[in-house]
């Protein structure tokens, strides 16, 4: 008989959870069909969009301002719109699943495209390559994590010969919060893994060069001569009412400029004057010059560096950010407050604003 009581226990302890398992109801968020009804309006709402990628501009400054009249006017209200989606579907599984399901009853493709605006551009943009088993599976605006979230389905379960990854580029600009190399490489290694696990062979694309990530925030501008003009009260950290600057300020942009210009300079001059292996190419003359060249770029090169130091010093939060590479919104709203309205008037969490091809979707009728 006590044989049997550990036996009986478990019975009535299985009994138990499954009782007390049926007695509950389903759980909210699993549902038979969790995405909603087609936006009707998004063709017409987007047409202007694709219109836009899809003509060559005249140069990149003129698309830029072309789009931010769009974001003013067509997509307004497309970041609540995208926050909504996100909240809901953050990896977009809903853009592609009714597709999907279409395809999984036909033949196996022989390859699809996994990227984000650059490939779902691409498919408008070139439809006829996108066609005899070639699929697309891009989605504008999407991160590395989020294309990982939607692989199985987008890839996998479509059993193609080969799949194309393109990925990197808002991960660079911060789309879905900061990140690092190595979770950036840790998501396409996982999307290689689960392709190859599964008999896919993979193609993985370079990160498209990308100038607007970095160095046209760097331009002069109107607000540079405004800002300069308060330098006095900037330097006795007296922000309120200093005219607001985007995300660097004229001083910033004058530290990236100067060694942008100096370190060639410095790097040039150093070889003409490097005697032991150079001192036979160049005159005594080419060489004095040289030497007064390299010298005054030095100088000019260390004075920048230390007014940069002290500026990280005496500016409160600026070493936490050059050290972790992110900013508090309070400090971004005190000293970049242009910059951090962009951010909130677009949904982005930075560092730059939500530009990177079309806003994300709750939906895509096509």
């Amino acid at each position: 008989m006590h044989r049997l009581c550990p036996m009986m226990i478990a019975a009535l302890l299985v009994g138990a959870v499954v009782s007390n398992a049926v007695a509950q109801p389903a759980a909210a968020g699993i549902v038979g069909s969790p995405c909603p009804p087609p936006d009707a309006a998004a063709e017409a709402r987007l047409k202007p969009i694709d219109d836009l990628f899809m003509t060559p501009a005249a140069s990149p400054d003129a698309f830029w301002a072309a789009f931010q009249k769009l974001q003013a006017t067509v997509l307004a209200g497309d970041a609540e719109r995208n926050r909504a989606q996100q909240a809901a579907d953050w990896p977009n599984l809903c853009r592609y699943k009714a597709a999907n399901a279409a395809l999984a009853r036909g033949p196996r493709p022989r390859a699809v495209f996994m990227g984000d605006s650059i490939t779902d551009n691409w498919v408008r943009g070139d439809p006829a390559l996108f066609a005899d088993g070639i699929v697309g599976r891009g989605i504008g605006g999407q991160t590395s994590p989020q294309m990982l979230a939607r692989f199985r389905q987008d890839v996998v379960a479509l059993r193609p010969r080969v799949v194309h990854i393109m990925a990197g580029t808002n991960d660079i600009a911060g789309n879905t919060g900061p990140t690092t190399i190595e979770d950036y490489q840790h998501n396409i290694l996982a999307m290689i893994d689960l392709a190859r696990v599964n008999d896919i062979a993979v193609v993985v694309a370079a990160i498209p060069p990308s100038r607007k990530l970095f160095w046209r925030d760097n331009l002069p501008s109107r607000d540079d001569v405004a800002w300069s003009k308060q330098i006095g009260k900037v330097i006795l950290n007296e922000e309120e009412g200093v005219p607001e600057v985007s995300r660097f300020n004229t001083g910033q942009k004058a530290v990236f400029w100067t060694m942008t210009a100096l370190i060639p300079v410095l790097f040039l001059t150093g070889l003409l004057i490097w005697e032991v292996y150079f001192g036979s190419l160049t005159s005594i003359e080419v060489q004095r010059v040289a030497v007064l060249i390299h010298s005054l770029a030095a100088i000019v090169v260390i004075l920048v560096l230390i007014i940069h130091v002290y500026a990280a010093f005496w500016i409160k939060g600026t070493l936490h950010a050059m050290t972790e590479g992110s900013v508090t919104p309070g400090w971004a709203w005190r000293h970049h407050r242009k910059w951090f309205r962009s951010l909130v008037a677009t949904g982005s969490r930075g560092p730059l604003p939500n530009r990177d091809g079309r806003p994300a979707r709750t939906s895509d009728p096509r």
